[in-house]
């Protein structure tokens, strides 16, 4: 059985709401009705706290990893999202313009207009040629960018804290 001192009491009611010292004492407490045999060669309150939670603390880390990263990925699809309207406005406007070229090539009447023509249906095949080859860079590139995000992230925050965790875990007796 464990008591307080007067001292302590009177400290604790003095003070205003919880305080440091009043949980340590509680964590003393708690510590001390746990057998020796059920304290996993624990010798205070945080170690067993540790020993008991460590693979909770893992999985809870890994969760909020995976969070992060499914959040990033709706980021992207919002933005993406956001950019649609504009994008299929211009799609619209381009195939209107495609459709009224095509129109002046079936009414040319000269060879010339049809030499002109035929230059003009080059070069468009051109031009969607370069868009898509774009349009394909574009995406490699924001793939990338995500890749090495991923990496810097992942060298940065996740490995450091995955291996500081599994020493604290896997720890003999202090030694590392």
């Amino acid at each position: 059985m464990h008591y307080l001192s007067q001292q302590f009491v009177e400290r604790l009611c003095s003070a205003e709401g919880l305080t440091d010292e009043l949980v340590e004492e509680i964590q003393k407490v708690v510590f001390a009705e746990h057998a020796p045999t059920t304290r996993l060669g624990a010798t205070t309150f945080a170690e067993l706290l540790d020993a008991r939670l460590g693979d909770t603390r893992l999985r809870r880390q890994y969760l909020r990893e995976r969070l992060d990263r499914l959040s990033e990925e709706v980021l992207a699809e919002r933005t993406n999202a956001q950019t649609l309207p504009a994008k299929r406005k211009l799609q619209a406007t381009l195939t209107e313009d495609l459709k009224k070229l095509s129109d002046v090539e079936g009414d040319d009447s000269s060879e010339g207009e049809r030499d002109r023509a035929d230059y003009y249906t080059r070069l468009r095949t051109a031009i969607d040629d370069r868009n898509r080859k774009l349009q394909a860079l574009d995406s490699t590139s924001q793939v990338v960018g995500h890749l090495v995000t991923e990496i810097t992230r992942h060298q940065k925050r996740v490995f450091p804290d995955i291996t500081a965790e599994l020493r604290r875990n896997f720890a003999c007796n202090g030694a590392e």
